[in-house]
């Protein structure tokens, strides 16, 4: 793991001690107490302005509408559709309360994630734990925009693993993990670590309690892609040629650039599960 990432764990479980009010007396300084027959007081004043400040959040959310500026009546139909089905999305997701979980651990360790994507016709918002994510240690930007790649960790059951991926499953024989009868969860455990790997746990795979390590990569490659006019005079790009000249209003005007796409791989140990582009 890359000196910057363990530096950030670190700093990350810092801040998360101030806000639960933890560890923030010294060894040495809770022994002088002690000899002095004194307690371990501490004010926690940054627990309750977090607290505030995410009240302030959830006062403040608001719903997602699309608008049509087409003056199409068909359009305004379809804007209003749009508009319920964020609705739905969004309430059937949960993602207020998972957004202001993000939002609260941007408040406490400056960084907060989610993710949103759709598999299988279904779309689903996903908060996820700071210290489940690995990012690109060479990215400075403010929002991390410029990102050349960023991994993901899940623990998951191994029937989880055959149920989503059962081609690549039928390669892994899971009656030869070392499963560790142990009585805490490896990711909790992982969240206490500025080091992680697979072999953090005592066994190859980081098994405990069942669960397997699966990691989630996803990076840009460069890839050219193709940009115009559709037949309702609004701008697309795609990465398909095929799909370009179908909903372009003229084909001739089709225009090829380069950019980058990105990527998604997921394995687990030396068996690879899934890799296509990021939809």
């Amino acid at each position: 793991m890359h000196p910057s990432t363990q530096e950030f764990r670190a700093k990350c479980m810092s801040d998360y001690g101030f806000y639960d009010g933890t560890c923030q007396w010294d060894a040495v300084d809770l022994n002088t107490l002690r000899e002095r027959g004194q307690l371990p007081i501490t004010v926690n004043i940054c627990k309750g302005f977090i607290d505030n400040l995410s009240g302030v959040e959830i006062q403040s959310r608001y719903r997602t509408a699309c608008r049509s500026d087409s003056y199409n009546e068909a359009d305004d139909k379809l804007a209003e559709a749009l508009t319920h089905l964020l609705l739905f999305i969004q309430e059937h997701q949960e993602m207020p309360y998972q957004g202001s979980l993000k939002f609260r651990d941007s408040l406490i360790c400056g960084v907060g994630w989610s993710q949103i994507c759709q598999e299988e016709g279904r779309i689903w918002y996903d908060y996820v734990n700071p210290f489940n994510i690995i990012p690109d240690p060479d990215d400075l930007s403010p929002q991390y925009a410029s990102m050349k790649y960023i991994c993901r960790k899940y623990w998951m059951l191994p029937e989880m693993v055959r149920s989503r991926w059962p081609q690549a499953a039928q390669e892994i024989d899971f009656t030869e993990f070392p499963f560790y009868d142990g009585v805490f969860s490896p990711e909790i455990m992982d969240r206490n670590s500025t080091y992680t790997s697979y072999t953090t746990f005592g066994t190859p795979l980081g098994v405990n309690q069942s669960r397997v390590l699966v990691v989630e990569v996803q990076y840009k490659v460069p890839h050219k892609y193709y940009h115009g006019i559709d037949s309702k005079g609004r701008p697309f790009e795609t990465f398909d040629l095929e799909q370009a000249e179908k909903i372009s209003y003229s084909p001739d005007d089709i225009e090829q650039s380069k950019g980058e796409r990105i990527m998604r791989t997921l394995f687990l140990d030396n068996t690879l599960l899934e890799h296509a582009p990021l939809d």
